[in-house]
């Protein structure tokens, strides 16, 4: 199993139970679970996925494209961080 998650993506909808990812186009949910739990050491409550699709971008006449990108938005048991917080 390779590194899936990429970097963390900062956004208003981060709160203290929530975490957003980058990551790798070929990732799935359960792949992404494991890594999650193995990197925060927090179980992980549910995982939703979106495809962020690639934007057009002009600069003068030159038209291209905002590279597209993956993104998992991680929810935690507040319990858990909780007990994290408090040790």
């Amino acid at each position: 199993m390779d590194n899936l998650i990429i970097n963390p993506h900062t956004s208003e909808k981060a709160k203290t139970n929530i975490r957003i990812f980058k990551v790798l186009k070929n990732a799935n949910k359960p792949e992404i679970k494991k890594q999650a739990e193995n990197l925060l050491g927090l179980k992980v409550k549910k995982i939703n996925i979106i495809n962020v699709l690639p934007k057009t971008r002009q600069l003068g006449k030159i038209k291209g494209y905002k590279k597209g990108y993956k993104k998992a938005i991680i929810y935690l048991y507040e319990q858990e961080i909780k007990g994290k917080k408090s040790k």
